[in-house]
């Protein structure tokens, strides 16, 4: 279940760390529900921190309040360059481009994208 601690002027949203291709599908969805409305702290002065594997482009879309929010993802992996799988039947390359079409647009939503690696950057951005 997912975590959303309010004690402190830092708002913690979390889902557990297993089946990341359902939190990448459906997180925005879970969290435009679980995160609190309106935002405890004023909406210009929130920082709203992800991930590349959340969809903040579909959060934003379900929370027009969390528009004027300054927006920042940082990219751990970047789904266009991750290594793929066969397929056993055809043999060729087994890749679900949902989940770079999710990080693209999360990085056009954003105010600043920030990147592990400079490869991983110039992995997304070419």
């Amino acid at each position: 279940s997912a975590k959303c601690a309010t004690s402190s002027p830092v708002l913690r949203y979390a889902l557990p760390a297993k089946k990341w291709h359902w939190r990448l599908r459906a997180s925005a969805l879970h969290a435009a529900q679980t995160l609190p409305s309106p935002l405890p702290h004023a909406a210009p002065h929130t920082t709203l921190f992800a991930t590349s594997m959340f969809n903040l482009a579909e959060l934003l879309a379900l929370r027009p309040d969390l528009v004027p929010a300054h927006k920042v993802v940082y990219f751990h992996e970047n789904q266009f360059a991750y290594p793929t799988r066969r397929s056993d039947r055809t043999g060729e390359e087994d890749r679900d481009w949902q989940f770079g079409h999710a990080q693209v647009l999360s990085a056009l939503v954003a105010d600043v994208c920030a990147f592990n690696s400079e490869w991983n950057m110039r992995s997304f951005l070419v």
